[in-house]
């Protein structure tokens, strides 16, 4: 009788004994194929959110922004970015490139007026003006004047978004200029010499000398939701000071990068306008603001010359980005609104490539290169990823923790499975008496339990990565939310964790496991079989 036939015998007239060692082995390859592709899923998520988010496949710099990064040195852009940019689209191996500034900043709530946050114009210039300040005459004459034109044309004040004309929305803002200038001049420094507006008490702290100026800012907002109940339209925002990391990008430019138009939850995406003052809230951000589509938020921040400038936008949509600690702090603005912030003219921080083909990368850069510096552009630094801030240090340092991580568990299971393996061996001295002394020689006596021993591997490895597989592939496509514990981890790791299945690792966990499971059954077969069959039949 041909020995597989006896194995496959043997492993069915003991299931028990063969459940229990397949058990070990199934479960040490599930173990290890889910353990792989999670840590598989974890570098090649971070590889995409740093190539999409923070530095492209490659990055172009001034080649001293990075020494004086910590300082935000806006004045060491990259000038005139569009003649840059028109010689890297037509590089070779260029798929996609996107200008950036990437600004910190922080919010307020606006603490002026604006042309739609007053629901009825009429009546307010009525109360607002019914004291005897001469400034306040004046604009209400001037407000009069500008309301008697527009009726003239078929326009009605109290309808704002009706008024189509820039000319017409200019005038208007003027009246209303001057109304926050005096509410400032009057109010905010001054409040006795203004007897129009009653304040409650709570307002009227704002004004104290030794309150924040952050907190003093909104005090023009809520003296007049005090003094008019119902006629100014309520914004509300917190007094603290909430920071926020601002980039100014070309959303056209957008697709192959971060692609916000797929992530929105609500709104659209801003216009690219510079009077249009519109920005993309990141979810976690509008959280901490209280902010939803169609609020107005104040920003102010050091500008290229370094003095501060601010300016209140309006939030047009918001999205839910993948990574926590994006979602926490970012927000979008078109370039030019962002140039025009910072006071950056027609330059642009960083500019990030994407190329077709990764492998050819080294190539490119030096490509690049050649192309800048063939136009005496030699102040500019080009990168590829794998050689920007940190990064490439943790995937690395993942990859090496993956690898031991997994290297232990490999360790692991071949222990379970060798001590498996041995103890059926020991057990089984009487039957091994039984065989020799029916002629069965010592070689194929080993020959025996190392194919039983392989059947059973085989048998249980394929159990233990279909499992394994079964509970991964479906993680890649649905993910796995780690949102609150990555929330405040300083991680380009996706909430949504998505474990890697790969073929290639799969058929390595099981060839492992099933050899594995074969030889661990060779040594203590192989001394087994020199044992005398008296000596063996006498083994308990």
């Amino acid at each position: 009788m041909k020995l597989y036939k006896i194995a496959f015998r043997n492993i069915s007239r003991n299931k028990r004994r063969s459940i229990l060692s397949g058990t070990a082995i199934a479960i040490a390859a599930m173990i290890i194929t889910i353990l792989i592709s999670l840590y598989a899923g974890i570098g090649k998520d971070m590889k995409k959110n740093i190539y999409t988010v923070l530095t492209g496949h490659i990055r172009i710099r001034h080649n001293e922004y990075d020494v004086n990064e910590a300082l935000n040195p806006l004045h060491l852009g990259i000038d005139n970015y569009k003649d840059v940019l028109e010689r890297l689209e037509n590089t070779d191996n260029v798929e996609a490139v996107n200008p950036r500034i990437s600004f910190g900043t922080a919010f307020y709530g606006s603490p002026r007026l604006f042309l739609q946050d007053v629901k009825d114009w009429d009546r307010f210039i009525t109360l607002l003006t019914s004291g005897n300040n001469p400034v306040f005459s004046f604009l209400k004459e001037k407000y009069l004047y500008v309301r008697e034109r527009l009726a003239r044309k078929g326009t009605q004040i109290p309808d704002i978004e009706s008024i189509a004309s820039n000319m017409d929305r200019m005038e208007l803002g003027d009246v209303l200029y001057g109304i926050n200038e005096v509410l400032e001049r009057y109010v905010l420094y001054d409040p006795d010499r203004f007897a129009g507006i009653s304040l409650s008490e709570e307002t009227l702290a704002y004004t104290e000398r030794d309150v924040p100026f952050e907190e003093r800012i909104l005090f023009n907002r809520l003296a007049l939701q005090d003094a008019f109940p119902g006629l100014i339209i309520d914004n509300p925002r917190s007094g603290k000071l909430i920071l926020g990391m601002g980039m100014g990008m070309d959303f056209q430019k957008d697709a192959g990068f971060m692609n916000l138009e797929t992530k929105l939850e609500s709104g659209g995406i801003p216009q690219s306008d510079r009077e249009a003052r519109e920005i993309i809230l990141s979810s976690g951000l509008a959280k901490k603001l209280n902010a939803s589509v169609g609020d107005r938020i104040t920003i102010s921040t050091k500008t290229k010359y370094m003095g501060m400038n601010g300016i209140t936008v309006k939030v047009t949509g918001i999205v839910d980005l993948p990574v926590a600690m994006y979602n926490t702090r970012f927000f979008f603005l078109p370039l030019d609104t962002a140039q025009n912030l910072l006071k950056m003219d027609d330059s642009v921080i960083e500019i990030l490539i994407l190329l077709k083909d990764i492998n050819k990368m080294n190539t490119t850069v030096s490509s690049i290169k050649n192309t800048l510096s063939s136009v005496g552009i030699t102040n500019l630094d080009v990168r590829a990823w794998d050689t920007i801030g940190v990064y490439p240090a943790y995937i690395l340092m993942l990859d090496i923790v993956g690898y031991y991580v997994a290297l232990f568990f490999f360790l692991l299971g071949s222990t379970v499975i060798i001590t498996t393996t041995i103890m059926v061996v020991y057990e089984r001295m009487r039957e091994i008496g039984t065989v020799a002394a029916m002629g069965m020689k010592g070689s194929q006596i080993v020959r025996l339990f190392f194919l039983e021993s392989f059947f059973i591997g085989a048998i249980a490895s394929i159990i233990g990565v279909l499992i394994g597989s079964g509970i991964v592939i479906p993680l890649g496509i649905l993910g796995w939310d780690w949102s609150e514990g990555l929330e405040s981890a300083d991680f380009a790791m996706s909430s949504l964790l998505k474990p890697a299945w790969s073929l290639r690792n799969t058929i390595i966990i099981f060839v492992y496991s099933t050899a594995i499971a074969s030889i661990a059954s060779f040594f203590p077969a192989r001394r087994a079989a020199k044992i005398q069959p008296v000596e063996a039949l006498r083994a308990v």
